[in-house]
């Protein structure tokens, strides 16, 4: 963690990630629809804005999705929806 977010506290990440969200979904104005209709488009935005990222940890280990645990070294481009843009 200390690598990875050195700054960290939890209500600057939580600010710094609503002002993001916010900079990017506030591109598109969306008029009708539901709210209910309205969160699913703008999630799917953002899932869609977040693309296909690699996992893999600071010491450059990753999870083994075929013989389960965990390796080191190169890792392959498993996309990760929660992985940082």
């Amino acid at each position: 963690m200390d690598q990875e977010c050195p700054h960290w506290d939890f209500e600057q990440v939580r600010t710094e990630a609503l002002s993001v969200w916010n900079e990017w979904l506030g591109k598109i104005d969306v008029k009708g629809g539901t709210n209910q209709q309205k969160m699913k488009f703008y999630t799917d935005l953002w899932h869609v804005l977040l693309g296909r990222h690699k996992i893999d940890d600071i010491d450059g280990s990753y999870p083994d999705y075929l013989k389960g645990g965990t390796r080191v070294g190169k890792s392959y481009p498993y996309p990760h929806t929660f992985s940082r843009v």
